[in-house]
């Protein structure tokens, strides 16, 4: 199960609809959409209830809205709707992106491709493009490289879309201090604690 987390905001329709409308036709469907609402209006659960009654009945369960008491940035409001993922691996969006029909496909095959090679993948991500609001229109194509240590310590490459084994992703959470760079903050000590792991392996 891949939960997808969305801290949430005033978030216009047309944009959480978008990702809405994207994560419901992953051709993967062992998926959860969590979606953490700090808006100060109905705005965004209203668009969340009006998604759901486009959608069947199985599809409509797996969108979990979630309405905070109180905004606490984006740190604070990502780690609450972290807290309500029931998934093995845990992923995040802006409240403005869509996925790919097979992204989530992708991710899942990635996993048992490398299980099947000896090897528990904890971090993931994949390529990212940027579109204008029609959802037609890409123009700045973001062709990632495997992963490099070296590049990561200077250039956080890694950005969306990015799945993390749950109970990491639980573990490190997100840390409010460093809102605006908060994925690279995560994605570093994620790195971190894999490669501290691999050593006290290979110490065995």
């Amino acid at each position: 199960l891949i939960s997808i987390v969305v801290p949430a905001y005033e978030t216009k329709e047309e944009f959480l609809s978008a990702l809405i409308d994207s994560v419901a036709a992953q051709s993967y469907e062992k998926w959860e959409l969590v979606i953490a609402d700090a808006s100060g209006s109905e705005a965004v659960k209203e668009v969340v209830e009006k998604r759901r009654r486009d959608l069947s009945a199985e599809q409509s369960k797996k969108i979990k809205y979630h309405a905070l008491l109180e905004n606490e940035g984006i740190s604070g409001n990502s780690n609450r709707g972290i807290s309500h993922a029931a998934g093995d691996y845990i992923g995040l969006l802006d409240h403005d992106d869509v996925l790919t029909p097979d992204a989530l496909y992708e991710m899942a095959k990635a996993v048992n491709t490398l299980y099947k090679r000896g090897i528990h993948a904890r971090l993931l991500y994949s390529d990212e493009d940027k579109c204008d609001e029609s959802g037609q229109r890409f123009y700045e194509p973001n062709i990632k490289c495997n992963f490099n240590f070296d590049f990561l310590l200077s250039n956080n490459y890694i950005c969306h879309f990015l799945l993390l084994e749950a109970w990491l992703m639980k573990d490190l959470g997100f840390r409010p201090a460093f809102d605006g760079a908060q994925d690279y903050d995560l994605i570093l000590r994620a790195v971190g604690r894999v490669q501290e792991e691999e050593i006290a392996h290979v110490g065995k």
